[in-house]
């Protein structure tokens, strides 16, 4: 069915145009987490755009019974697995070491946990039905408790492990496959195979891959020693660095013979080792080599490798639950030779900086200058630190802040300046060390300077003509007072302005033109001043405006333009339950049509019934520009219930631009286009579609569509009052026209205006 849309109004015997009637239901956007990740240059770091970060968190954290049976082999070992029939290995595996560093967990995909040396057996997801399988696992702070992550970001708790969230609620765009642990213990970060990251607790986020193209995927991640940045590898070796977390290498520029499956950073943060799946060991920076699996006879099923707590050595896991310790790793035992329910899952190493481990390295404000203010203006800016041990405190220490600024004790200085100022302020922190805090001091400098005079007012509200008006100019920016005056043009007859900002009067005379406004502060030595264009539509009182019968609109007419510009906010309604799938409804604003030529340019949406569901109905926004069919606008997703803004303007000649924006979710679209129509009336209309060459039944609609914020340029003009009548029945009625707009009803009965 060919299809065209708002075509001139008809009267009661008019000439119709084809229309098709578009059918069929639009669901919501659906929720992406983290978009499909990187191709980065390898020596390079990179700082992206965020993943979403939004988690639903699970119920409970888990709670399980202990194993159904447990072995104990040799070297200082003890097993603790889930007890289910042997099976064949089939994944990954994760082993973390004891704070320590004399001992470590291993964890298999079902979520059996093995414990080794002094690790301790806190329970596991070996007798539970798991949705996904576990991925990954890291010990707290004080290695009496461990978090596992399953691939679908579900979260198990044991020991003194918190549970800060998960995305064990959400949809995925690709799976998790590791996580890292704060160095205080109080948050985590979950990253997924695309390399978008998923920050809990007090993990912090500092940018990811979610949004880039990655030759390979992301298959684990490192923090560093203070928690403010971590390292993501691919499986090619690509090494991506955030926050504070420095470059020292990758094997992304070189051919491997296996692909990459983990990495571990060193104590103190300046290098990382790779693993790739043979067992072959990469080092980076101060990260020495000490041997590697391959070179020793591995068995080319390497799942991760973790460090020594001083650096000085790694073990090296693979998915049998083998373990091959060098350097000054010590051998604690592994699952060799043991048969295994479900594979190992990886190997990671223990969190930096925890007790046993090493002392808290010393406390450093890294917090260098601040960001300068301006009067006025909202202001923000974070302090941040490093070292210690968190959370910390943050305080004055000596001078004063800028007035309108405060200072909290998480480190975060914001408000609204009040008057310009050069302020050199001492900040201090103080970290939660015990039995005795650490503290750092900073001395620092804001600026707080008068912010660039603007004309704050976009539009000004209608008028009518013989009703008292009054409407405020407003000014940002700058230093009050303000004085403000007409540069160019003039108002409507009837209206001045006060050098206050103030318009009032009684409007005399019907049309709009525009005028320039200009706004002059008090800034000394030298005002600011700022000007802005402007336009104040006058319509004729409702009563007077002349009456037409129409088939398919209902609304407003303003005629005997020329017109470059109208404007209108309206509200969306919706059909009503049981509505016939063949009856149709529309909502625009354009110019022409109203003259009952084939010339009209236009914006709005249609509203459709669903054939497969008596109470759903379509929404459909569009353009069009006659005589070629609508447009779809499918970059803005509209609803009932929501506020549209459509703006048709002419830029130069035969130029012109169409806006229509969703106010309620802010998606907006903007097109220019060419249109040389007689632009001699514009419209506000509610609209029966046509069909095959007949006008459809208007589909019946609830609640009334709200028209606002009417605007258009042109004089000398006419306002016409349409009624839509059918098979002789009035079925779609305007209210009279205020300033405020007007509404239009479902019916004949004409309703309040708004």
């Amino acid at each position: 069915m060919p299809r065209k849309h708002g075509g001139p109004w008809l009267g009661l015997g008019g000439s119709v145009r084809a229309r098709v009637a578009m059918v069929g239901a639009f669901g919501l956007l659906a929720f992406s987490v983290g978009i499909a990740a990187a191709t980065v240059n390898p020596a390079a770091t990179a700082t992206v755009a965020p993943a979403s970060r939004a988690a639903s968190p699970e119920p409970s954290a888990a709670t399980v019974s202990s194993p159904t049976e447990a072995a104990t082999i040799t070297s200082r070992s003890t097993l603790q697995a889930s007890g289910e029939d042997p099976n064949s290995v089939t994944a990954d595996q994760q082993d973390v070491t004891t704070p320590d560093g004399q001992g470590y967990w291993l964890v298999a995909s079902d979520g059996g946990i093995f414990t080794f040396g002094d690790a301790g057996y806190f329970g596991s997801t070996g007798g539970m039905h798991l949705n996904q399988p576990i991925v990954g696992m890291a010990p707290t702070r004080d290695g009496q408790g461990y978090w596992l992550v399953a691939s679908d970001g579900g979260i198990f708790t044991f020991g003194d492990a918190s549970f800060y969230g998960s995305t064990g609620g959400i949809h995925l765009n690709q799976p998790i496959v590791g996580m890292a642990v704060t160095p205080d213990g109080r948050g985590y970060w979950l990253v997924a195979s695309d390399g978008g990251i998923f920050s809990f607790g007090d993990a912090s986020f500092y940018g990811s891959t979610g949004n880039l193209h990655l030759n390979q995927p992301i298959v684990g991640m490192a923090a560093t020693t203070d928690g403010h940045g971590y390292w993501l590898v691919a499986s090619d070796g690509g090494i991506f660095a955030f926050g504070d977390a420095s470059f020292y290498g990758s094997t992304g520029g070189i051919h491997l013979n296996q692909p990459i499956v983990g990495m571990a950073a060193t104590p103190d943060g300046k290098g990382y080792w790779l693993v790739a799946s043979d067992g072959g060991i990469f080092t980076f920076g101060d990260a020495g080599y000490f041997g590697s699996a391959s070179a020793s006879g591995g068995q080319g099923n390497v799942v991760g490798l973790a460090s020594a707590s001083n650096g000085q050595g790694y073990w090296v896991a693979d998915g049998s639950g083998d373990i091959d310790p060098f350097g000054a790793a010590p051998s604690e035992g592994s699952m060799s030779g043991r048969a295994l329910n479900r594979p190992i899952v990886g190997f990671a190493a223990a969190p930096q900086g925890i007790p046993g481990v090493e002392s808290p390295e010393s406390l450093s404000i890294t917090t260098t200058s601040l960001p300068n203010a301006s009067v006025g203006v909202p202001y923000g800016a974070t302090l941040v630190a490093s070292g210690g041990t968190r959370p910390y405190s943050w305080t004055d220490a000596a001078g004063v802040l800028p007035a309108g600024l405060d200072l909290t004790s998480s480190g975060t200085i914001t408000g609204i300046p009040s008057s310009p100022a050069q302020s050199t302020i001492t900040l201090q922190v103080t970290d939660d060390t015990a039995p005795v805090a650490l503290t750092a001091k900073v001395a620092l400098s804001i600026t707080v300077s008068v912010a660039p005079l603007t004309v704050a007012t976009k539009d000004l509200p209608s008028a009518i003509i013989g009703t008292p008006y009054r409407a405020s100019l407003t000014a940002a920016g700058g230093t009050a007072p303000d004085s403000w005056g007409l540069p160019a043009g003039a108002l409507p007859a009837g209206l001045s302005l006060s050098s206050g900002g103030i318009i009032t009067g009684t409007p005399s005379e019907q049309g709009s033109a525009s005028f320039s406004v200009q706004v002059v502060d008090s800034t000394s030595p030298t005002r600011l001043t700022a000007t802005a264009a402007l336009s104040i539509p006058v319509f004729p009182p409702s009563g007077s405006a002349s009456t037409l019968d129409s088939s398919n609109w209902s609304g407003y007419i303003e005629a005997n333009g020329p017109f470059s510009e109208v404007t209108g906010t309206f509200t969306v309604p919706s059909l009503d339950t049981g509505t016939p799938p063949v009856d149709q409804m529309s909502v625009w604003v354009g110019i022409d049509g109203g003259n009952g030529d084939n010339s009209l340019i236009q914006a709005g949406f249609n509203e459709s019934p669903d054939p497969a569901d008596a109470g759903g109905f379509a929404i459909q926004p569009w353009w069009e520009i006659l005589p070629a069919s609508e447009t779809y606008i499918d970059s803005v997703e509209i609803h009932a219930g929501d506020t549209v803004t459509v703006a048709i303007s002419q830029i130069s000649g035969t130029q012109w631009g169409i806006t229509l924006t969703d106010n309620t979710n802010g998606e907006s679209f903007t097109t220019d286009q060419t249109y040389s129509g007689p632009a001699s009336t514009a419209e506000w209309i509610v609209e029966a579609l046509t069909v095959n060459g007949a006008v459809s039944v208007l589909a019946p609609y609830t609640p009334d569509v709200s028209f606002s914020d009417l605007g258009f340029l042109g004089s000398d003009t006419t306002l016409q009052e349409v009624l839509m009548v059918q098979n002789g029945h009035q079925v779609s009625t305007p209210s009279a026209l205020t300033a405020n707009g007007f509404n239009v009803a479902y019916g004949k009965s004409p309703p309040s205006p708004p």
